[in-house]
């Protein structure tokens, strides 16, 4: 971008959507030549963290009894934490094991809502074998927010349940003289206007972005 002719040299930032906002903390942690970052969605603590978050949410959002929340809760945070331990090669037996021990008390109908049945643990062991799953787990931004040096925008929609609008202020205290935090109303994650915020709503939308989140972009990264 700084090579090209027409682009203000001085004036090069990085606009970030959810795990992308996480990015742009890494590089302006370690790249002084950021002038600006833009953080749409992103999260403040580690991908552990926001996991557990999220499917709290998604889960009670989808009507999901808080008893069986707290089961799926339970059982991913020691899924999560037996990650730490084990070799990827034992992740389906050990996933497996963990998700039959916590559901021991449930029906096979009870199982299905908080997807935890044998099957469902053995897709989630497939996903979190990927190296970026093993990777965003560990990250933290709290290890890059309070290095970076420029300007930093961080927005979130109230009805975000993916990266939970709780982020905002805690990306705030990760670096008080830097972070501009703005929340907008009735916003999923992909920063649309909806009813409930859950991702089965994001492809029914006709909204790309909110027109008022577009016009705070501008706005914001003009003064810079």
């Amino acid at each position: 971008m700084r090579q090209q002719k027409n682009i203000d040299s001085s004036r090069v930032g990085i606009v970030g959507h959810s795990e992308g906002a996480l990015v742009a903390s890494i590089v302006a942690s370690r790249n002084r030549m950021v002038d600006f970052i833009v953080m749409l969605c992103g999260q403040a603590g580690s991908g552990r963290e926001v996991l557990l978050e999220q499917n709290r949410a998604l889960f009670a959002t989808s009507g999901v009894h808080g008893s069986l929340v707290d089961v799926r809760v339970n059982c991913l945070r020691e899924i999560f934490g037996a990650i730490d331990s084990i070799a990827v090669e034992s992740y389906e037996k050990i996933f497996v094991d963990i998700a039959e021990r916590h559901c021991a008390d449930l029906s096979k109908e009870q199982r299905k809502l908080v997807s935890l049945r044998r099957t469902d643990a053995i897709a989630l062991s497939r996903q979190m074998e990927t190296p970026w799953m093993q990777t965003f787990l560990t990250l933290d931004n709290a290890d890059y927010l309070p290095k970076v040096k420029c300007p930093i925008l961080a927005v979130g929609g109230s009805k975000d349940l993916q990266v939970l609008p709780s982020n905002l202020p805690r990306i705030r205290r990760l670096n008080r003289r830097r972070v501009d935090i703005r929340l907008f109303p009735s916003l999923n994650h992909l920063l649309q206007h909806c009813d409930t915020g859950l991702p089965s709503e994001y492809m029914l939308i006709q909204e790309t972005v909110s027109p008022e989140v577009l016009s705070l972009l501008y706005a914001w990264i003009i003064k810079r």
